[in-house]
């Protein structure tokens, strides 16, 4: 199946967050973040670091907070990560 950029980007995003020890050869979307890759609390705030670098977007300007609560499995980020870009834009007006 052929990723997207944004797909891509965010796969990337999410393989820097991992733990050396729980990286594997591909995220499947239905990994779970904490329990198959590893992802705690302080793993999870540099990914969502890392996206507002890699987006360009100020999560404290868009709401999210719900959104990131939902954030359990590899294909919810991704789905999180969509619906951010999408108020992102829209609190820009473009």
């Amino acid at each position: 199946m052929t990723q997207t950029p944004y797909e891509e980007r965010m796969l990337s995003l999410i393989a820097e967050a991992v733990p050396a020890r729980r990286r594997k050869a591909a995220l499947d979307p239905e990994l779970s973040l904490q329990r198959d890759l590893g992802l705690d609390s302080i793993a999870m705030l540099a990914l969502l670091f890392r996206f507002e670098q890699a987006f360009e977007v100020d999560l404290s300007s868009v709401d999210v907070g719900l959104s990131i609560g939902r954030m359990r499995t590899v294909a919810d980020a991704l789905e999180v990560g969509r619906q951010v870009l999408a108020r992102a834009e829209q609190a820009d007006g473009t």
